[in-house]
């Protein structure tokens, strides 16, 4: 089962991820910027950002107060 559903998560993440490009490209477009440069921008920049959003909300390992 995990052998299908890994695949699967990684592709619908991949595709939300470049659909959010796109809307950032469209929405930059309409307000008068390069729309390809700032898509392409936030395709570079949006990995970077969840892993810095993942860090701050991921638990430190460290001793937990129950056993």
């Amino acid at each position: 089962m995990t052998d299908t559903l890994y695949p699967l998560t990684i592709a619908t993440f991949m595709v939300a991820w470049v659909i959010g490009a796109a809307l950032v490209g469209v929405t930059a477009g309409h307000r008068g910027f390069h729309p390809l440069a700032w898509g392409l921008v936030s395709l570079i920049v949006s990995p970077f950002a969840g892993i810095v959003l993942l860090t701050l909300i991921t638990p430190r390992a460290g001793p937990r107060l129950r056993p």
